[in-house]
């Protein structure tokens, strides 16, 4: 058993329990469902969110909470893949996420830890270091102007590792966030029901109809999709490849903190953050990601937190 290092997600239990007719509806209750309504409501409409579970309790309460316009993928394969513009389109979008967060953090004073700092994409390998000066050209191409190389990176242990320095990056609490968000869409009188898992949807008589599991049944005139693998018509779970990421939280001295968000160019590579311990600003955590595969072609998970705790100690 494994479980999220954050404060407990906000539990809510209000399941559907009657057929309703609606003009929005939103499935999934993570940063993205939630996220998606408060930018709705911003604009006057009035959507209804429904979760198979509750709010947070899903992939966004298991994230390390990186908030990076550096992409896994790179910006040398992005380009590649969908042109200079795609990629200054992948960079902007991400940025402007970012800064999406920071407006809401400010707007409603949310207290969860929210920081801007820099990211740095680093290797202790020489022959890495041409693959960082093509990222470093790729990122400016990008819009990301004010990366740069560096030969050193404040992390202990890694002194003397090449490094990219990504800066405007941040991090975040997110169960606290998504607490935060919350009953900013309460107080505008969001309905919210937990605990109802659609089944199916079909377009009928210009509508949409959604199913639950319990077979009570939803009309709406647009649906959102926010969950993390959306059960749409095409089926486009079938042409995506998965990947199981593992993570690890060590107590740690002050001494050692470098604020900072750190990324590996390894394969499989490793991800590293700190934060402070919940209810004690002055005790400090170390957060380390990585050794990832291909969901389902690992059985030997028990190796992987192995690999990463002898990675990170």
């Amino acid at each position: 058993m494994t479980h999220s290092y954050w404060q407990e997600a906000p539990l809510l239990h209000h399941p559907l329990k009657t057929d309703f007719n609606h003009d929005i509806v939103i499935v999934g209750a993570g940063i993205a469902g939630l996220t998606t309504a408060y930018a709705l409501s911003e604009k006057g409409f009035n959507p209804v969110i429904i979760d198979k579970f509750s709010p947070d309790s899903g992939e966004t309460h298991y994230t390390s909470a990186h908030l990076a316009s550096v992409i896994d993928d790179r910006f040398i394969h992005i380009e590649k893949w969908h042109g200079k513009k795609g990629a200054q389109l992948a960079y902007q979008s991400h940025a402007a996420a970012i800064d999406f967060i920071e407006k809401i953090v400010k707007r409603y004073d949310i207290d969860c830890d929210f920081k801007r700092l820099n990211g740095y994409l680093f290797s202790q390998k020489k022959e890495a270091s041409f693959f960082l000066q093509k990222e470093l050209l790729a990122s400016w191409r990008a819009g990301h102007r004010e990366v740069n190389l560096m030969t050193s990176i404040p992390l202990k242990g890694f002194e003397g590792a090449t490094a990219l320095r990504f800066p405007y990056q941040a991090q975040f609490e997110p169960a606290r966030y998504m607490l935060g968000l919350l009953k900013v869409l309460q107080q505008r009188g969001l309905q919210i029901f937990s605990d109802t898992q659609i089944e199916n949807w079909e377009e009928k008589n210009d509508k949409i109809l959604l199913t639950t599991s319990r077979g009570i049944k939803i009309r709406c005139n647009q649906v959102i999709f926010a969950c993390n693998e959306p059960f749409v018509r095409f089926r486009y779970f079938t042409l995506q490849a998965p990947y199981r990421t593992y993570a690890l939280v060590f107590e740690v001295p002050e001494a050692i903190v470098h604020d900072g968000l750190y990324w590996d160019t390894e394969d499989p590579y490793h991800y590293i953050r700190f934060a402070t311990k919940e209810g004690s600003p002055q005790e400090h955590v170390l957060i380390v990601g990585g050794e990832d595969h291909k969901t389902g072609q690992n059985p030997h998970t028990d190796e992987q937190w192995e690999k990463l705790e002898h990675w990170t100690r």
